[in-house]
């Protein structure tokens, strides 16, 4: 695991390009990787909910991504709505730096279904969001690396 004192989004974790990188696309595994980015969002997407209830677009992201995984959809189809998320992460980006990870977060899950490595910028973004969300706490690290090692534990278990 990659030390936390030292996160940043330029930095890949050894630890999880190793489960991911050797993934093929298309395969079961990959879907499993969209199964555990879906999750992997989810443990902050409530937040951003609380915060904009009206926003519907991470939303529709999941829900994208989940039915390419249930083979209702193609890649290409669910693969054209990543632009729509990273537009509104761009606009975010000006005014509210933490939930704009959350919203990049949901962009690289709803992208796994192009490539299975977008699976990490995910977590990462997961992270970086935790980090953010938290920056005055005390803490913070200690989040981050508990965040981190169910994010590695919780894709063991994916992949078993």
């Amino acid at each position: 695991m990659i030390d936390m004192n030292k996160f940043s989004l330029t930095k890949h974790d050894d630890e999880l390009l190793d489960m991911i990188k050797p993934v093929k696309q298309y395969s079961n595994e990959h879907k499993v990787l969209a199964l555990w980015a879906i999750d992997c969002l989810n443990r902050v997407l409530p937040l951003s909910e609380t915060k904009y209830p009206n926003e519907t677009i991470l939303k529709t992201a999941v829900d994208t991504l989940q039915k390419w995984i249930n083979d209702e959809i193609k890649m290409w189809d669910a693969r054209k709505y990543t632009y729509t998320v990273l537009a509104l992460a761009k606009t975010m980006e000006k005014t509210d730096k933490p939930y704009s990870q959350i919203v990049r977060a949901a962009s690289h899950c709803l992208a796994t279904c192009h490539v299975p490595a977008h699976s990490e910028g995910t977590a990462m973004y997961v992270v970086s969001a935790i980090k953010l969300l938290n920056k005055s706490r005390a803490d913070v690290i200690k989040l981050m690396e508990d965040e981190r090692i169910w994010q590695i534990n919780h894709l063991k278990e994916l992949m078993k």
